[in-house]
């Protein structure tokens, strides 16, 4: 056998060997399992909802959309859209009792939030039973509401003052 042919036999025989002691070490119906799920997955293409559209339009519907979407996390735009009914005059209270600072704390009664809920009050609302903080300002919006419907008005100094009637 020529040199060239020899090393080439050798390398083959080599490489022979090194492939089976592969398949041996990692099990040839494994890997030839594994093979086309790996190719399929490194071919994906990225789903076409996360894509960036450069040809798309701003249209009123996405102005819209963005617009309610700003509102919902803005308290006051949150009242008039959770209790309509309710909404005015709980404007009135919120604008008297904190001026719409959900940071507000009386430092003599300790009364907290936008709606200036005592501790004892605010404990007895589904939102306080919940854990959730009187200065979280949709939770306080949403302890209100349960709190006019459920104990009435006579629950904040500035209705009991005429102010909000």
């Amino acid at each position: 056998m020529p040199p060239a042919a020899s090393r080439a036999a050798s390398l083959s025989s080599d490489t022979r060997s090194a492939s089976f002691a592969l398949r041996r070490s990692i099990g040839l119906p494994m890997l030839y399992r594994a093979l086309p799920v790996l190719t399929v997955c490194s071919f994906v293409a990225p789903a076409p909802a996360l894509a960036w559209d450069a040809h798309a339009t701003w249209d009123q519907s996405v102005a819209t959309g963005l617009a309610a979407t700003a509102d919902a996390f803005d308290p006051h735009a949150y009242l008039y859209a959770e209790a309509p009914d309710l909404a005015d005059r709980l404007d009135c209270i919120i604008a008297g009792e904190s001026g719409w600072d959900p940071s507000q704390q009386n430092t003599r009664t300790r009364a907290a939030g936008l709606a200036q809920f005592l501790p004892s009050t605010w404990a007895s609302t589904p939102q306080g039973e919940e854990g959730l903080s009187p200065f979280e300002p949709h939770a306080n919006i949403d302890a209100a509401i349960w709190l006019a419907r459920t104990k009435g008005w006579q629950q904040w100094q500035v209705y009991v003052q005429g102010r909000c009637r």
